[in-house]
């Protein structure tokens, strides 16, 4: 997909707002076996989305270091940027590193890119059901 000059007069944050517009739909094929639930991988988000922002300019990466990890969205036509950072868990596991990394990253493409939440169950059961 090729920019086109339209983009090159817009904003990060105002092609993102024609991106969430679009409504592009990512089906839920993670399936958590522990909650009985159903998730949309991050790669299946990546797949949907990542020609349209390129489309329209916009890089999506991600920057680590020892203790952190940036997701950033980079405009290479007006040079800004969205950035997003996280503390990594104090492990020296590179499953639950990896983990972490995949959850973030899938939690904050979704954010950014407008796509509908999904039910978090991870607290289900800790909380207080409403009586009827």
């Amino acid at each position: 997909m090729e920019t086109t000059t339209q983009d090159t007069n817009k904003t990060l944050h105002q092609k993102l707002l024609e991106v969430q517009a679009m409504n592009i739909p990512v089906p839920k094929n993670g399936v958590n076996p522990h909650l009985k639930s159903k998730y949309r991988k991050l790669e299946d988000i990546l797949t949907a989305f990542k020609p349209v922002l390129h489309g329209k300019g916009i890089l999506v990466y991600v920057l680590n270091d020892a203790s952190t990890s940036t997701l950033v969205m980079y405009d290479t036509i007006t040079n800004e940027t969205i950035k997003s950072t996280i503390r990594l868990p104090e492990t020296q596991d590179p499953q639950k590193i990896g983990g972490a990394l995949t959850y973030y990253m899938r939690y904050n493409l979704s954010g950014l890119l407008g796509i509908e939440g999904e039910e978090d169950k991870d607290g289900e059961g800790k909380k207080d059901k409403p009586k009827e």
